[in-house]
């Protein structure tokens, strides 16, 4: 039942304000149900996008990351989210060792392929923060990538 506040300002009397009821119930959980199957959707056609711009990457780094408390949810696209976020950053090969500074002289270039790079490894991080439990079980598999 709506508090009386709420039914008054909604419109509806108290006396015909809808009671809970296991029908009501039930169809709130096959909606949530078919949200979260459409948004998990979603999110995989998000994570079978590989571009090759650096610009568009950090783009596509934010999408991922929007994603991130939805892994709570869907705890078996964790793995897939990581294995993306690795693959994309892999497209952006170093010049160098990664323990190299940066060179003196940045070009443009260099630096957009650097924040793709940071936008990437940023997304794991919010991921770890978003759903820790979805990803604790593949750190040791993480570690080795």
């Amino acid at each position: 039942a709506l508090p009386s506040s709420l039914s008054a300002a909604a419109g509806v009397s108290p006396a015909a304000a809808p009671s809970s009821s296991s029908a009501s119930a039930a169809a709130a959980a096959a909606a949530a149900s078919a949200l979260v199957g459409g948004v998990g959707e979603l999110l995989q056609a998000v994570l079978r996008v590989r571009l090759a711009d650096p610009r568009h990457m950090t783009l596509h780094a934010e999408a991922i990351e929007a994603f991130g408390r939805f892994l709570a949810l869907r705890p078996d696209l964790a793995v897939p989210t990581v294995s993306c976020c690795l693959e994309v950053m892999a497209l952006l090969p170093l010049e160098a060792p990664g323990q190299q500074p940066p060179p003196a002289r940045q070009t443009p270039e260099w630096r957009a392929q650097f924040e793709a790079r940071l936008a990437m490894a940023n997304v794991l991080l919010g991921l770890a923060r978003a759903a820790p439990a979805s990803l604790v079980p593949h750190l040791s598999a993480l570690v080795t990538e």
